[in-house]
C-alpha cells in the first residue's frame, strides 16, 4: 500500500500520469478527427503520435535510468518500426491501397490505419507497464563508485575476455566449414548462402563466445584506462566489424556497438538528456546501416572477381538515391509486412502457442528429438514464399512484428496486455546492473536483444539470448579459474 501511496502522490509520477491522459485525450480527438480525413493523413498522424509518444517516454527514461536504460532502447526502435514506417506509408497509397516495391502484394488502407491503431495500443501497453514496475522495484540511484572496495584481478579478466573471443571467433570459422568455408559462403549471393547454412545441421554459437569476450574487454578497459587492453579491445571490434561487413551481416554488427555502448554508459552512470547532438550520432549510424543495406550484395561478385572494386563504385555513384535511406526500403518493411498480413487475413488465434513452443525451441536443431518446428516468422516466411514468390530461388525471411505476434495469438485486447508484461520486463531488467561484473554482462547481452525485439519473433529472442546468457556464465567460471592463479591486482570499486 506505502508503495501505491507513494507512486500516486510523487510530484514527478503525477505531472508524468498528467502528460500519459492529456496525450491519450490527443489520441482519442485524434482517431475521432481521422474519421473526416484523407486516408494519408490519417496514417501520417498515427506514425506522428507514435513516435511522439515514444520520445516523451525515452526522454523521461533517459532522465532517469541513463541511455542504456533497456525500454529506451526497444522504444527507439519501436518508434522506428511502427511509426517511422507509417509515416512512409502515407504518401504511398494509390487511391484506397497501400503499393510496396517491397512487398509481393498490396494492401487496403483502412488496414494500414488499423495497423496504427494497434501500435498506439502496443505503446500504452508499455507505459502502463512502466509505471507498473515502480509498484515491485524499489527506486535506487545507482551509484558505480562506492566506498566499499574489492579487488578485482585485471588480468585474470584481461585473458578471461581474450579466451572468450578468440575461441567465439575459432567457432566461426568452423560454422562455415559445413557449407564450403568462410570465403566459399561470402561468394554466394547472402540470401543463398543463409539459406545453405539453415539447411545444414551442426550450427556452433560463436556469438555466445565473441560477445561476452568483447563486452568484458571493454569492460576492462573502460575501468582501468590501460593502453595495452585499448589496442586489444579496438583489434577485436575492428576484426569483428571486418568479418561482418564482408559477409554483409548488419545485425552482429550492430550488436557489438551496443554491447559495447552499454558497458560505457553504466560505467559512466551518464543520464543526460535526449539532445541535438544524440539525435545527429544516431541519424549518421542510421544512414550508414541502410547505406550498407544497399550495396552490400556487391560484395559476392567483388569476392568472385566477377566486379572490380571500382566498378562497384561506380554502380553506387550511378544508382544512389534518398529511396535508399527510406524506413519502407530498408529493414522496418519486413516486420511491419507481417503485422499488415496479420490484420488483413486473419486466421485462428494462437493463444500463446507461439510463447509457449519457445521453450522448446531454445534446443538448437541439431539437438532437437525429431524434425524442429518452424518458429511463427519461419512459418510465415515459408507461406509467403510458396503462396506468392515461388519463382524465386530462396526463401525471404520478413522478421515478425511483436505486435503482430501479440494480435496472432489473443486478438486485439491480448497486444495491450501483452505489452503491459514487456513493460514490466523492460523496466525490471536494469536491476541487472546493480549486482556488479557478472549483472553488468547479463545486462550487456541484453541490450542488443532490445533492437531485435522489434524484428523478429520472441522464440528467435529467447533462443539467442539464452545462449549469449549461457557464454556469460562460462566466462564468469573461466574468470573464476584464472583469478586464482593471477598475480597482477588492481583494485576498483564496486558497481551497487
Amino acid at each position: 500500500m506505502n508503495n501505491i501511496n507513494q507512486l500516486i502522490t510523487n510530484k514527478y509520477n503525477i505531472n508524468f500520469l498528467l502528460y500519459i491522459l492529456l496525450g491519450l485525450l490527443i489520441g482519442l480527438f485524434s482517431i475521432i478527427l481521422t474519421n473526416f480525413m484523407y486516408v494519408s493523413f490519417k496514417a501520417f498522424l498515427l506514425g506522428l503520435t507514435i513516435i511522439l509518444f515514444s520520445i516523451v517516454l525515452i526522454n523521461k527514461r533517459s532522465k532517469q535510468f541513463g541511455l542504456a536504460d533497456p525500454l529506451l532502447i526497444f522504444l527507439s526502435f519501436f518508434a522506428a518500426y511502427n511509426g517511422l514506417i507509417l509515416i512512409q506509408f502515407a504518401f504511398e497509397f494509390n487511391k484506397d491501397l497501400l503499393i510496396s516495391k517491397i512487398y509481393p502484394l498490396t494492401f487496403k488502407s483502412s488496414t494500414v490505419i488499423y495497423a496504427g491503431y494497434l501500435g498506439i495500443i502496443a505503446l500504452v501497453g508499455l507505459i502502463i507497464g512502466e509505471k507498473l514496475s515502480e509498484l515491485f522495484i524499489k527506486r535506487q540511484k545507482i551509484q558505480i563508485f562506492t566506498e566499499k572496495e574489492y579487488v578485482i584481478k585485471r588480468n585474470a579478466l584481461l585473458y578471461t575476455g581474450i579466451v572468450m573471443y578468440c575461441t567465439g571467433l575459432m567457432l566461426f570459422f568452423l560454422n562455415y566449414q559445413r557449407v564450403g568455408g568462410f570465403f566459399h559462403y561470402i561468394s554466394l549471393q547472402r540470401g543463398a548462402g543463409m539459406t545453405l547454412l539453415s539447411q545444414v545441421r551442426g550450427s556452433l554459437p560463436y556469438s555466445s563466445f565473441i560477445f561476452p569476450g568483447i563486452a568484458i574487454v571493454y569492460y576492462n578497459f573502460f575501468n582501468t584506462k590501460d593502453k595495452k587492453i585499448l589496442y586489444i579491445s579496438l583489434l577485436f571490434l575492428l576484426l569483428w566489424i571486418i568479418l561482418m561487413i564482408i559477409q554483409g551481416d548488419r545485425r552482429y554488427l550492430a550488436y557489438s556497438l551496443i554491447i559495447i555502448y552499454g558497458i560505457w554508459i553504466i560505467q559512466k552512470n551518464i543520464k543526460v538528456r535526449i539532445n541535438k547532438k544524440i539525435v545527429f550520432y544516431a541519424i549518421i549510424i542510421y544512414i550508414c546501416l541502410t547505406f550498407f543495406a544497399q550495396v552490400r550484395f556487391l560484395i559476392s561478385p567483388i569476392m568472385n572477381n566477377e566486379m572490380k572494386i571500382q566498378d562497384g563504385i561506380t554502380w553506387i555513384t550511378e544508382h544512389i538515391n534518398i529511396n535508399w535511406f527510406l524506413p519502407g526500403e530498408n529493414e522496418f518493411a519486413g516486420p511491419y509486412f507481417t503485422l499488415l498480413y496479420s490484420i488483413e487475413n486473419r486466421s485462428k488465434l494462437l493463444y500463446g502457442s507461439s510463447y509457449v513452443n519457445s521453450i522448446a525451441n531454445i534446443l538448437p536443431r541439431s539437438l532437437y528429438p525429431g524434425p524442429k518446428p518452424p518458429t511463427i516468422a519461419q512459418d510465415f516466411a515459408l507461406f509467403i514464399h510458396n503462396s506468392y514468390m515461388s519463382n524465386f530461388p530462396f526463401v525471404i525471411g520478413w522478421g515478425y512484428s511483436p505486435v503482430a505476434e501479440a494480435y496472432n495469438n489473443f486478438g486485439l485486447f491480448g497486444i495491450f496486455i501483452i505489452f503491459i508484461i514487456y513493460g514490466l520486463i523492460l523496466s525490471f531488467i536494469r536491476v541487472f546492473k546493480r549486482k556488479g561484473l557478472f549483472g553488468i554482462l547479463i545486462y550487456s547481452m541484453i541490450l542488443p536483444e532490445l533492437m531485435n525485439f522489434n524484428r523478429i519473433d520472441f522464440s528467435s529472442i529467447l533462443q539467442e539470448l539464452f545462449f549469449n546468457i549461457i557464454g556469460v556464465f562460462i566466462a564468469m567460471l573461466l574468470y573464476k579459474i584464472l583469478k586464482e592463479h593471477s598475480c597482477n591486482d588492481l583494485k576498483w570499486a564496486k558497481m551497487s
